[in-house]
């Protein structure tokens, strides 16, 4: 018999996560910032980056590749461009500090932008793009990953999910586009591996490079043992799947080839750690009217969503929309999870000795 839905409160489990996390080693102040983080993605809907992903961070944390202690240094900066080193931090930590400091830097110059390497995984990309709208300024925030992407008729994973978030403030919420440069994220594949679920669409290969549903004949991919997530459009050019390739790594350039830190293939052979980051804020003053700009934007937005005349009972979603109206309604609603993720959760809770 299937096992009930579980509710809780944000407070709640907010508060939940806080407390692990501040069990794991981390202070108040990163608990929450890391929380806050996390939590996004479950109040957002994208389930696939929120507690579900926590006890990859635990192992992490436990296995050596995350080393909590770790607090981002500033290694070479001018009036509007820095890099940090994360010194193999948790990534959510290093991420927040760069998006500030891109933020920072923009106020002061009207652009600012920052790269991060040898950091971890940072949860959802537009999380971080959000910070720079929500201050009326243009948001970009990129990451590269362990490699789960084949190249475009390429039979091993070489490159990273590597998602591209971009903000710009509107209203009623903003402008957030926010995807991986895979059909689907690792995460995404991992929650239907947990669920017992098939995939709905082959969104990956198995070892033996055929197109799978099974989640379980996709994870665990390598460079040298294949597997592997298909790039943004399939396995074929006919599909367009060169183009999520392409984007795929233009991300590693921003990330890993600028920073000087490590490509996806690079983080595979250093055990799975190294990550890096892109983020860039713009000060829309700098090329005109802030105002007009967001009126613009918004008057467009209003005929793209008026432009259903041949789907009844579709809707077109701004990018961000669909997000946005999930965190106002489960902040109010609470937020539900399937039973398996609950009690994995509720597992980590009881070995960090929580109460909950």
């Amino acid at each position: 018999m299937k096992k009930p839905a579980v509710k809780v409160s944000y407070n709640d489990l907010r508060a939940l996560v806080e407390d692990l996390l501040s069990a794991w080693g981390l202070d108040t102040s990163q608990s929450a910032e890391t929380a806050q983080s996390i939590l996004y993605a479950d109040l957002s809907g994208i389930s696939s980056h929120g507690i579900q992903r926590l006890p990859f961070y635990r192992r992490c944390i436990a296995e050596g590749f995350v080393d909590i202690a770790s607090r981002p240094e500033v290694v070479r900066q001018t009036p509007s461009t820095a890099l940090l080193d994360a010194r193999r931090g948790l990534g959510q930590l290093a991420a927040a500090e760069g998006m500030r400091l891109a933020i920072a830097l923009a106020a002061a110059s009207g652009i600012g932008a920052v790269c991060v390497r040898d950091s971890n995984h940072f949860g959802t990309a537009g999380y971080y793009a959000a910070q720079a709208s929500a201050q009326g300024l243009l948001g970009l925030c990129c990451t590269n990953s362990y490699p789960i992407m084949p190249a475009t008729f390429g039979s091993l994973p070489l490159i990273g999910s590597n998602p591209v978030a971009f903000a710009f403030p509107s209203s009623p919420h903003d402008f957030l586009y926010d995807a991986s440069s895979t059909v689907v994220s690792l995460g995404r594949v991992e929650l239907y591996e947990k669920l017992g679920q098939r995939l709905p669409e082959p969104w990956g290969m198995d070892a033996q490079g055929l197109p799978t549903h099974d989640p379980s004949e996709i994870v665990g991919m390598s460079p040298e043992g294949g597997r592997g997530v298909y790039p943004l459009g399939g396995p074929f050019e006919s599909t367009g799947g060169h183009k999520g390739y392409g984007q795929g790594l233009m991300v590693e350039i921003l990330t890993a080839v600028l920073s000087g830190g490590l490509t996806a293939a690079g983080i595979a052979d250093a055990g799975g750690v190294g990550a890096c980051h892109f983020f860039a804020a713009i000060d829309l003053g700098c090329f005109g009217d802030p105002v007009q700009m967001r009126a613009e934007l918004e008057g467009y937005c209003a005929r793209l969503r008026s432009s259903n005349v041949h789907n009844p009972g579709q809707r077109v979603y701004i990018p961000g929309e669909k997000e946005a109206e999930s965190r106002q309604r489960r902040l109010v609603e609470g937020l539900e999870f399937a039973a398996p993720i609950w009690e994995e959760f509720a597992g980590l809770l009881s070995d960090a000795r929580v109460a909950h």
